[in-house]
């Protein structure tokens, strides 16, 4: 039953950052394309509820993860090689929500001045 309940955790982990990853890519387009339009606004801020609650998950349910890892996947990603993927995949990551949320956070300060 663990194992069935660390399997679920982990798909739920990586479909958080599935919707984190397109909630950011959306408020990248509206941030390009559009500027006051009232329904834009909404959207945006839909967007970024959805990218903020995605992020949440994203970490609860990475920390599950993590105290799981060992247990259930480690040797198994050590066997294959996996170890040093994980790391440039986790930082890679790391990267693109920093970037992101830098650009956003510029444009909608640019708009507000």
């Amino acid at each position: 039953m663990a194992g069935l309940l660390v399997m679920l955790n982990n798909f739920l982990h990586d479909l958080a950052v599935a919707v984190f990853f397109c909630s950011w890519m959306g408020l990248l387009v509206l941030a390009r394309e559009a500027q006051e339009q009232s329904a834009v606004r909404r959207l945006d801020r839909a967007f970024r509820k959805t990218a903020g609650w995605s992020f949440f998950f994203i970490l609860a349910l990475g920390v599950v993860r993590t105290v799981y890892y060992r247990e259930y996947e480690w040797y198994s990603a050590v066997e294959h090689g996996q170890v040093a993927a994980l790391v440039v995949k986790h930082a890679l990551f790391v990267v693109i929500i920093v970037a992101g949320w830098t650009y956003l956070w510029k444009t909608r300060k640019n708009r507000a001045g």
